[in-house]
């Protein structure tokens, strides 16, 4: 404590470099964790749900993302047992006018047991089962559940938003629920405002729906495994029954060899703890890249304040040889100068903190488009708290380490000169 009462007198005394340096760190740390964040909320943050770990993403043979018809999903459905469960979804844009100008939402595609699966209980109501998944509605008409924000922005929050009517795509929809706050879905890098059962898709299109559409690949999957099922042991489950799947999802507008084909493919079962996401993929070097360049920035900040404070250390070279000269060691030298050092940095690392939640945001709005909104969730986490520790303590011995070895060198005459 008397270290840092002497840094906090030692860099008043000099202003204008004080506020250089915390303002260059702050920039420089800044930065580095705006990107960090971003990167932990698409690549490290696993989805707030149950057991997140027990979730697997069905996908093809090579691991590759890929939309799955309603007759392969149907197919899946009846073989549940082979795991703790299954489910589908896809997202959509729901247009809630109900005449005139449209008024577009995120929407989500939703089967019966999703919420019930991931452990998604409703702050209000209920949630879709499988009994309002069904062709045409289930036994309570067409239902919507509702997202927490939405509910907000739409019902100011009012307890009595459940049991009104919401129209998407011209049909009328009674709401049911409303899900938390922290639950956005299972795409990473997207929200929705209102989820509804996929059997309710023939009342929106009609004609034109895909629930019977072999070749109509929509619909994401993800499966539940047991607490002692791997997902090795999962995959040889679902061979054991490819052949059927597969007999009974084929497209009929296929040639021969095409049929044989797709007979042949099997399925990957790829861990989905943090969720799926196309955003991921379509960002992953892009943003490797930016992380190598904000690194850059902060090396050179660092090297612009260890020049200012190796200036700094030639001013106080009096002071310090006055230190030596009444008893202070090198060792009692050093630890004074790296105590201003990891003040500068830790001041600046505060304020980068509050600069990666101004600038992170920033960067998710610019990519979200009229049609196309992304949402990535930036709070605060141990992870990212601790990345900022991290690099300020690495900056401060950066920047504080040249300043600290020209300051222990002091003589005591250079006091008497």
């Amino acid at each position: 404590m008397h270290d840092l009462r002497d840094a906090v007198r030692s860099l008043r005394s000099t202003p204008v470099v004080s506020l250089m340096a915390i303002l260059s760190l702050a920039l420089g740390i800044g930065a580095n964790t705006a990107i960090f964040s971003i990167l932990d909320s698409l690549f490290l943050r696993t989805l707030p749900v149950r057991d997140p770990h027990q979730l697997v993403m069905l996908r093809d043979a090579a691991g590759r993302r890929t939309a799955w018809s309603n007759p392969l999903w149907e197919q899946i459905r009846e073989r549940e047992p082979l795991f703790n469960g299954a489910f589908a979804w896809t997202g959509a844009r729901f247009n809630l006018a109900r005449s005139g100008q449209t008024e577009f939402v995120d929407g989500l595609w939703v089967s019966g047991r999703m919420f019930d699966l991931l452990g998604v209980p409703a702050v209000l109501g209920r949630t879709i089962t499988e009994a309002d998944d069904r062709r045409g509605g289930g036994p309570d008409g067409p239902v919507a559940v509702i997202s927490y924000g939405f509910w907000q922005r739409r019902f100011d929050g009012a307890a009595d938003a459940i049991g009104r009517t919401l129209t998407v795509e011209r049909v009328p929809f009674t709401i049911v629920g409303v899900t938390p706050p922290q639950f956005f879905g299972v795409d990473v890098g997207r929200t929705f405002d209102v989820a509804i059962p996929i059997g309710t898709e023939l009342l929106l299109y009609g004609g034109a729906s895909k629930l019977d559409g072999r070749s109509s690949g929509w619909l994401n999957m993800m499966v539940r495994l047991k607490p002692s099922q791997t997902a090795q042991a999962g995959e040889a489950a679902l061979r054991g029954v490819l052949p059927q799947i597969r007999e009974a999802t084929t497209p009929l507008e296929l040639s021969q060899r095409e049929r044989d084909r797709f007979l042949g493919e099997g399925f990957a079962l790829v861990p989905a703890a943090t969720g799926g996401s196309g955003l991921r993929e379509r960002y992953r070097q892009p943003l490797a890249a930016i992380m190598v360049v904000v690194a850059l920035v902060l090396l050179i900040a660092c090297a612009n304040i260890a020049n200012l404070l190796l200036a700094r250390a030639t001013a106080r070279r009096q002071e310090l040889s006055i230190r030596v000269a009444l008893g202070a060691s090198r060792l009692r030298i050093a630890r004074q100068l790296l105590a201003e050092s990891l003040l500068l940095s830790a001041t600046g690392a505060i304020l980068g903190l509050a600069f990666a939640q101004w600038g992170s945001r920033l960067l998710v709005r610019q990519l979200s488009t009229s049609v196309n909104n992304v949402f990535l969730t930036l709070s605060i986490d141990w992870r990212i708290l601790g990345f900022t520790a991290a690099v300020a303590i690495a900056t401060a011995g950066g920047f504080g380490m040249a300043p600290t070895l020209r300051g222990t060198r002091v003589q005591p005459n250079d006091a008497l000169k």
